[in-house]
């Protein structure tokens, strides 16, 4: 991520508006993408989680008073308006519609980074689409891959871009910006963090487009914080952390640097190694992934800087407040596979970090950036395929289902976990 600059002659635009392909063609080209990396994911789509103890579960029995239950002390928008469209069509197409809703979020921050609302703050589109395939291709993004419980991580980072990027020039632009940004608001905890960020924006700006922005995010933020308040002695038991600076090595180690340039099947295989595995090893890279940060602070433009303390607050919150199985925490985070949606943004933060020092005209950071660049390659490489997922007989059940008489009880089952499954009354 980098910082505007100078303007352009007239014929160097034509010819960089001419040589940019259509947005259409890059968002079908993403979508194809994310759908090779799981094709089961959407052609034999199940429940995920909250997809299906909740979400779909309560659209069925309460129809839009959905909308206004908390979950887990938040109301969760999102989901749950992809609960209720999910009721206009079989419950066998169910899990489809939710996945298909969940790529359509995963995509669009990609694209709107490419729009050219970004060309003043990122000037070079090439790099911005570079990093936008980085984007569509992240190592150890698994969890939040089709799926409607984990999509409010991507539609917090498409809030926090459409307050970093410039406004758009028609009112259709303008509403659009609005409703993403209300639903993301209302959408999970991840407002609390892009609040703070538009203001900033705003404060360096003072327009009435910051502002409007400020205000809806600030808006839902109170409204979360309500929730929050009215909701606390229910919503979360107080865990046992493990605060220490070598359990935060070990998290910065495994869920940054081996999630992001190894992916997660080698980053597995590292956690078995007595010394990659070890404080020693952790305390190294570690400070590595921190010095890499701080020099893209410093040297990197309003662009990431924003971005990257968008991510550090996130990364914060996962810290103090990590919804895991078992304690310590923070250990419990620093093991393969646990919690990794909280750390989706501060990924894209470091890759970002990657990009910023590779343009740095100072040649041993460039060539830093343009190393650990290179090296994010094989993390790619090595993630592209998401993990195949057990195989259910959820198809059969809806069929049942949809030819059962009223009054009929049944179970059906929902990913990952095994035997926790979710129960519908046929109405």
């Amino acid at each position: 991520m980098q910082a505007a600059s100078t303007a352009t002659p007239d014929i160097g635009s034509r010819r960089k508006r001419i040589m940019r392909p259509p947005l259409l063609v890059i968002a079908t080209l993403f979508l194809l993408i994310l759908f090779l990396r799981h094709p089961a994911g959407i052609l034999h789509a199940n429940f995920w989680a909250e997809d299906g103890w909740f979400w779909y579960p309560d659209a069925y029995r309460l129809g839009l008073r959905c909308l206004i239950i908390p979950h887990t002390g938040y109301l969760q928008t999102l989901s749950r308006l992809g609960g209720l469209i999910a009721q206009g069509m079989p419950l066998l197409w169910a899990p489809t519609v939710f996945a298909v809703i969940a790529l359509v979020v995963q995509a669009s921050p990609a694209l709107l980074l490419l729009s050219r609302r970004f060309d003043a703050a990122w000037p070079q589109y090439w790099s911005r689409l570079l990093f936008a395939l980085v984007f569509i291709g992240l190592p150890d993004s698994f969890e939040t891959f089709g799926n409607l419980t984990n999509s409010q991580w991507y539609l917090g980072i498409f809030a926090c871009l459409i307050v970093l990027g410039a406004p758009p020039r028609g009112m259709a632009g303008r509403i659009g910006d609005s409703l993403v940004l209300i639903v993301s608001a209302l959408s999970g905890p991840l407002c609390l963090m892009v609040a703070p960020i538009a203001f900033w924006v705003w404060w360096s700006d003072r327009g009435a487009d910051r502002l409007l922005r400020f205000g809806l995010i600030l808006g839902g933020a109170c409204l979360q914080l309500l929730m929050i308040a009215t909701t606390l002695e229910q919503a979360r038991r107080p865990v046992m952390l493990g605060v220490s600076l070598i359990n935060l090595a070990h998290i910065l180690t495994e869920k940054l640097a081996y999630g992001l340039l190894l992916g997660s099947r080698a980053a597995k295989r590292l956690h078995q190694d007595a010394f990659w595995n070890g404080d020693f090893a952790a305390c190294i890279i570690a400070a590595a992934v921190l010095a890499m940060l701080v020099l893209a602070w410093l040297r990197g433009g309003p662009l990431f800087r924003r971005f990257a303390a968008f991510g550090g607050l996130v990364f914060a919150a996962a810290l103090v407040s990590p919804v895991v199985t078992g304690t310590p925490a923070w250990v419990i985070l620093a093991s393969p596979g646990a919690g990794d949606r909280y750390f989706l943004i501060p990924k894209l933060v470091l890759a970002a970090a990657f990009f910023s020092l590779a343009s740095d005209r100072r040649l041993w950071l460039s060539r830093c950036g343009l190393i650990a660049g290179v090296a994010l390659i094989a993390g790619i490489a090595g993630d592209f395929p998401y993990p195949h997922m057990r195989a259910t007989d959820f198809d059969a059940k809806a069929r049942a289902f949809a030819a059962a008489p009223p009054g009929t009880m049944m179970t059906f089952p929902v990913l990952p976990i095994p035997h926790e499954d979710m129960t519908l009354v046929k109405k």
